[in-house]
């Protein structure tokens, strides 16, 4: 498995997006067509995806989330923002099943968050994220609130 690639999303190629949109919609994070999830990342500040050969099997995004959708976090959960006002989210981690209990979703996420040495957030319903954001040094952060597949928490590093 080659090393990750994280860049802008515009130096990837529209079939390199289509398919990360693909790994993304599988892994059912966002319930949503995979045109616009593809939109979604596009919209990244960065993105990552790690390939076996010429195939991607991984993917991360750090977002730049609206002012207002991370205010509606942080209130969710009852937390301060005012450390993380302009905080991008990690998300949109997502692997192939095929190379899932590789520790490639940990890859994904410290790579994503080594690059800048971010102060970053994520948001998660998912226990074996929950477990990858405390293994690469994010907290969980108040309250969990409902989401649409469960119960959603915040992390913040």
């Amino acid at each position: 498995m080659s090393d990750i690639e994280l860049k802008a999303p515009s130096e990837f190629s529209d079939a390199d997006i289509a398919v990360a949109a693909h790994l993304v919609k599988i892994g059912g994070a966002l319930p949503t067509d995979e045109d616009t999830i593809a939109l979604r990342l596009r919209k990244s500040r960065k993105l990552g995806l790690c390939r076996d050969g010429s195939v991607i099997v991984g993917v991360v995004s750090i977002k730049e989330p609206e002012v207002s959708y991370r205010k509606r976090v942080f209130a969710k959960a009852k937390v301060d923002i005012s450390h993380h006002s302009n905080a991008p989210e990690v998300g949109y981690v997502s692997v192939h099943e095929d190379y899932r209990r590789q520790k490639l979703g940990q890859r994904l996420v410290e790579a994503a968050i080594t690059e800048d040495r971010l102060t970053c957030y994520a948001t998660t319903d998912d226990s074996s994220m929950k477990t990858i954001l405390s293994k690469v040094g994010f907290s969980q952060q108040g309250e969990e609130w409902d989401g649409a597949r469960g119960k959603l928490s915040l992390w913040t590093m």
